[in-house]
């Protein structure tokens, strides 16, 4: 009687297992996960493509039939692999190659045990390890350069961009300390430990990873490692469909995934920036990319490119807010460093940050860009509006600490203040050498020139072709009174950049400081060649036709540059003299209660170190214009400020002093000003001060001023034998 099909089925399960078809499947999946997981870490490390790891696992899971039917043909016994055998007797031999098979199994299953655990326990995110304290109250990341793992060198750029927009995104996280960009790209490469990297940058931990393009798929690798052993605290792989949403959504998880490897509390309108998608375009978003790395360079062609390329990404995304912040930006830097006007770069610059914050009202490099465009207009009070709520939008973007600071130290005369906010750009970005040099830049307003020298050596230091850094400190050894010195400042930024114009024009006016208006006329005409009408071209053309007398020329000078350095007190009072003797000091007046709108309110003028000068230089005109009491109280005022402000400094007084005093009909008491300023070193600008400016006119004629005077030019001439002779 033939079997039932029940007992066939029975028969044919006791067979699998005879022939250890059940044991064989079971160690193929073990060691196709094991390998599965060493090929993940091993590929990724190389930089294959994607397809590579994709071919294996399609290999691996054709293979698992191909050994289940090789485990029903064949069997392993003690006399080795033999072809399976229905009978009894290969059943008892078989007993022999099941303890075999069972050892394999329970070894492959203790690596695949203890492979768990070494994921979950010292690699994942997700575990006890991902959460162990970190040692400040404000855990802080340093994001390095992400490795460019695909096969074509072209897609750096594309890498560069996601490494640049992940920060961005983790900046925004106010419970966490982001190191800015500037300062982790000189570790491209690098082949210092994270320990190391980590106690340069002042941070507790480094966020590491790579960025593999190819074809339609993207695949990022992260690591987060803890500085202070130098192991993982987290790390993840991402692999995707290449598109905007998933790139923007990977970025967003591992923010996310940082932010609790490090306990650091999220918000919910943090969750909801992390969530955001700036673009689906991936077109735009490779357009932004490359813009972005542009305008790094600062180079005007570049700059004129990344333009270019920010309206394209536009056309594509109409709703891409941060492609029109960059585009904003970059309008404003060609006026910085190329030759657009800054009334079309500003009337630009306006409507495309308009549009970024009508599509995003917070996105804190938007407020960043409308504060300067706000301070440039003159309109000072909106522009720390806007420099607040940038700063409460992005805790760790460093520009806007930088030019905050800056603002607060040159502008409003606030000087501990930005010294304090340009701290805090150093901190979030160490090792950029224009946040450096803007530190230095609010250290000298505030008359910390010592320190200032020091500051611009630090950012020289670090980039050692930093122009900047070589201007910064001509620019203070010309306010120490050391023109020599300065002047050699300025010939290693002309090593530089032969076509410099602050080196030119600083040359020029340190030349006419040493009374050499040949060598002075020199520079004029170089910055006429490669810089013709820009706005340092306009101030040197000023102070030489000063120096020579030609005043109807420089007339002309002053009213161009008037327009565009509303607030710097040189043109305003050779124009406040112009009028005067033209019998029309109301035309003066209006002007500088223009430029000038908080002199408007008679006995409730607001003076501070940023306007003294242009405070007793209009007092000068109300003396003229025989409105004593109004002047009187003006100058009281002003030297009220001066008792607690810097003699010396970008923000200094310099003889201002001196020329209130003497209006005031003090004459003993401004020439002891005038002789404090000569100890102290004071000689920039000397001779306009002293020769042509007409506050001090009762001055010229004491055996002291004239005294004062000789020191001076004596002094002026030492310097210029010493450079005439080369001993510098």
């Amino acid at each position: 009687v033939g079997l039932s099909a029940s007992a066939k089925k029975m028969n044919f399960f006791k067979e699998l297992q005879r022939r250890n078809v059940y044991r064989v499947a079971i160690a193929y999946l073990v060691t196709a996960w094991l390998l599965a997981q060493v090929a993940d870490l091993a590929l990724g490390a190389f930089g294959t493509p994607p397809w590579v790891q994709q071919t294996l696992l399609f290999l691996l899971a054709l293979g698992f039939p191909v050994a289940c039917l090789l485990a029903w043909a064949y069997e392993l016994t003690p006399q080795g692999i033999k072809r399976s055998s229905d009978s009894a007797q290969a059943a008892g031999s078989a007993v022999g190659g099941h303890r075999t098979m069972d050892l394999v199994i329970i070894g492959l299953l203790t690596v695949a045990v203890v492979g768990l655990a070494a994921d979950r326990f010292l690699l994942s995110g997700n575990t006890d390890r991902a959460t162990t304290p970190i040692r400040s109250e404000r855990p802080s990341v340093a994001i390095l350069p992400f490795v460019n793992r695909s096969a074509v060198d072209a897609d750096a750029f594309f890498v560069d961009g996601v490494h640049e927009d992940l920060l961005r995104q983790i900046a925004t996280i106010g419970s966490i300390k982001t190191i800015s960009r500037t300062s982790v790209l000189q570790y491209r490469d690098s082949d210092k430990s994270a320990p190391a990297i980590a106690a340069e940058l002042g941070v507790e931990t480094i966020l590491e990873g790579g960025v593999q393009r190819s074809g339609d798929q993207v695949r990022i690798n992260v690591q987060l490692i803890d500085a202070g052993t130098d192991e993982y605290l987290w790390t993840e792989s991402y692999q995707r469909k290449l598109s905007a949403e998933n790139i923007f959504s990977i970025q967003g998880e591992i923010a996310t995934s940082v932010a609790d490897a490090l306990q650091a509390a999220l918000s919910p309108q943090e969750r909801d920036n992390l969530a955001k998608v700036p673009t689906t375009n991936i077109d735009a978003l490779n357009l932004y990319f490359s813009g972005r790395r542009r305008m790094e360079t600062r180079r005007p062609e570049e700059l004129e490119i990344a333009v270019s390329e920010f309206e394209r990404a536009i056309a594509l995304d109409p709703a891409f807010a941060l492609a029109y912040v960059a585009l904003a930006d970059t309008y404003r830097l060609l006026n910085n460093y190329g030759d657009l006007p800054q009334g079309i770069a500003d009337a630009n610059g306006r409507a495309a940050v308009d549009k970024a914050l009508a599509l995003d009202d917070r996105l804190g490099e938007a407020y960043a860009s409308l504060a300067n465009l706000r301070r440039r207009s003159g309109d000072y009070e909106g522009a720390e509006q806007a420099f607040l709520r940038g700063i409460e939008l992005n805790p760790n973007y460093a520009p806007l600490y930088q030019w905050y600071g800056e603002f607060l130290a040159l502008e409003l005369g606030r000087t501990t203040e930005g010294v304090a906010i340009s701290r805090q750009a150093v901190a979030l970005d160490p090792r950029s050498p224009i946040i450096n040099a803007d530190y230095a830049e609010a250290l000298a307003a505030a008359g910390r020139l010592d320190a200032a020298l020091e500051q611009y050596r630090v950012a020289i230091e670090i980039d050692p072709e930093f122009s900047v850094g070589y201007a910064g400190v001509g620019a203070v050894l010309g306010i120490l009174g050391r023109v020599d010195e300065e002047i050699a400042a300025y010939n290693k930024m002309f090593e530089i950049d032969p076509q410099d114009t602050w080196a030119a024009f600083g040359s020029a006016a340190a030349f006419l400081d040493l009374e050499d208006a040949e060598r002075a006329a020199e520079f004029v005409e170089r910055i006429a060649e490669f810089s013709p009408g820009s706005e340092y071209h306009t101030a040197a053309l000023l102070l030489l036709k000063i120096y020579r007398g030609n005043l109807l020329e420089a007339g002309q000078a002053a009213e161009q540059l008037a327009e565009s350095w509303r607030r710097e007190p040189l043109p305003l009072r050779f124009l406040r003299d112009i009028d005067i003797d033209r019998n029309n000091p109301e035309s003066a007046r209006s002007r500088y209660l223009e430029f000038f709108p908080e002199f408007r309110h008679p006995g409730n003028e607001d003076i501070n170190p940023a306007n003294i000068e242009a405070a007793v230089d209009f007092a000068c005109l109300l003396v003229q214009m025989e409105e004593i009491d109004r002047a009187t109280s003006l100058l009281h005022a002003s030297l009220v400020v001066m008792e607690s402000a810097p003699r010396l400094g970008y923000l200094g007084y310099d003889v201002a002093d001196a020329k209130a005093l003497t209006l005031l009909g003090d004459r003993a008491a401004a020439l002891d000003a005038l002789r404090d300023a000569y100890d102290a070193g004071w000689r920039a600008g000397w001779w306009l001060e002293l020769r042509a400016d007409r506050c001090l006119d009762d001055l010229a004629g004491e055996p002291e001023f004239v005294a004062i005077l000789d020191l001076i030019r004596e002094d002026m001439r030492r310097q210029r034998a010493a450079l005439d002779v080369g001993s510098l």
